[in-house]
């Protein structure tokens, strides 16, 4: 394990799971260890990954069990301080009906939904289950069902794919008093298949970052680096990264999408544990502290922490 670098710099860690599912296990003892290890982890956000739903009663009211799960947990006072938890948006002006269910079993400290929408028409590009539509954010459903998510004051987490991201720009016009936070980079789907159009790719998703972050309604997520879709050179193999490598190979994309969307709209993520490929969790921090050096100490705050906790309601 790497030194810790800037040990003093507050994180609130606004995306992690807990999960005994999908080939992953990594429950509260980890997540306390992880946060443990060094860096000066204050915070975290719980994101939904489909974990203990209720095994009754109606069926778009059982994701209140994730929430009953994590707040179940043996965590110390600050991690997953805030949860997002799975309604699904299709049910427009009913979402009401599950909002009211993650409210009470959330105990204060639910804060919003994620809806993931990634699509593909092509199968080497489906790196997750497919969604529900190619275009679903401009659902008129699903944007009612966003609109009561806002009217709670609660966010909206969108998963999708880079070639998807207009829908983003969409949904977040329609709803101008909605606050969207856009998970992974928007993720840019770099697969062994797509190599050969690797800059093509890079290129397209840039442009598109570019018309999310003119919606002033929608925040940046910072992480998601190490997902086989972004197809970073170190994903297949079985030596670790350090964070030196990481910073090198993604440090400018990262700088210009910060830059697109400013820092007080950007928050780092560690995606966790979905991103512990062949990496830890002082590592994977190392490798933000070291992509941002060269911004203020105050842009270096909202990027670590600050946007998080104001975006996400923690402490407030």
């Amino acid at each position: 394990m790497e030194e810790v670098i800037d040990p003093d710099l507050e994180i609130c860690d606004p995306h992690h799971h807990l999960l005994d599912v999908y080939g992953f296990q990594y429950m509260a003892g980890d997540l306390a260890a992880d946060v443990g290890s060094g860096h000066n982890v204050t915070s975290t956000v719980y994101i939904e990954c489909t974990m203990r739903y209720r095994q009754d009663g109606p069926e778009h009211l059982r994701p209140a069990g994730e929430l009953d799960f994590v707040v179940d947990q043996d965590l110390r006072p600050g991690l997953a301080a805030g949860i997002v938890g799975f309604a699904d948006l299709r049910l427009g002006d009913r979402v009401d009906e599950v909002l009211d269910a993650h409210e009470e079993a959330g105990r204060g400290r639910f804060r919003g939904i994620r809806f993931m929408t990634p699509w593909a028409s092509d199968p080497a590009l489906r790196i997750a289950p497919v969604g529900p539509g190619e275009h679903a954010l401009q659902d008129a459903d699903i944007q009612r069902g966003a609109a009561a998510v806002g009217r709670r004051g609660h966010t909206v987490d969108c998963w999708l794919y880079s070639h998807q991201l207009d829908d983003v720009v969409a949904i977040a016009r329609a709803l101008p008093d909605q606050v969207f936070v856009l998970d992974h980079l928007g993720t840019p789907v770099l697969t062994d298949r797509d190599r050969k159009q690797t800059d093509a790719v890079r290129a397209e998703w840039l442009q598109a970052l570019g018309r999310v972050a003119s919606c002033p309604n929608v925040v940046l997520k910072v992480g998601g680096l190490n997902m086989h879709a972004m197809a970073a050179p170190w994903v297949e193999g079985d030596t670790p990264v350090t964070s030196a490598e990481v910073a090198q190979y993604w440090g400018d994309d990262v700088r210009r999408c910060i830059d697109l969307f400013g820092p007080s709209r950007c928050m780092f993520e560690s995606n966790f544990p979905v991103d512990q490929v062949n990496i830890d969790y002082v590592t994977l921090w190392n490798a933000f502290k070291l992509i941002t050096q060269g911004y203020s100490r105050s842009e270096r705050a909202s990027l670590l922490h600050q946007t998080a906790v104001r975006t996400y309601r923690i402490g407030g």
